[in-house]
């Protein structure tokens, strides 16, 4: 059993890989990031390299900056972690198919179950789709909807 020190080293260094594949993802820089945020390059690094933990403050921070959810940097830190505890990786493999099929499976009843005219309202189908995920047990922190044209009718 790991002690609270190798545990908490450990998600440092989950959230510090997180974080760095985040903002590679979105091509920006440890300068680009640090000048967004107000802070010094050198602190992102040490963030990035797990040697320093995040307060809840920096996450928000760093969240928005990204263009992310706090809670999703949070989840796949622990999926990070959880992977990369895991022996063959199997084990992080078959939890996200696991979601994947949960989240398709509801997705497919949430359409088959709205009548018609539901189908023409976005925000009829996608509070439809939120109810049932929460029944499988997948939280969504956020829906993004284009902007619709008005319904005629």
């Amino acid at each position: 059993m790991s002690s609270h020190w190798e545990q908490a080293s450990d998600l440092a260094e989950a959230f510090g890989v997180v974080l760095e594949g985040a903002r590679v993802r979105r091509d920006m820089t440890l300068v680009e990031l640090a000048r967004a945020l107000g802070v010094k390059a050198s602190h992102l690094w040490a963030l990035e390299r797990g040697l320093v933990e995040p307060t809840l403050s920096m996450l928000i921070r760093l969240a928005m900056a990204l263009g992310l959810s706090p809670l999703w940097l949070l989840e796949e830190m622990l999926a990070w972690r959880a992977a990369s505890e895991a022996t063959s990786g199997g084990k992080w493999e078959n939890s996200r198919d696991a979601r994947l099929r949960a989240t398709g499976e509801a997705a497919v009843a949430t359409l088959l179950a709205c009548s018609p005219r539901e189908l023409t309202i976005p925000s009829v189908v996608g509070q439809h789709l939120v109810n049932r995920l929460a029944l499988a047990g997948l939280m969504v922190t956020a829906i993004p909807f284009p902007p619709y044209p008005p319904l005629s009718g």
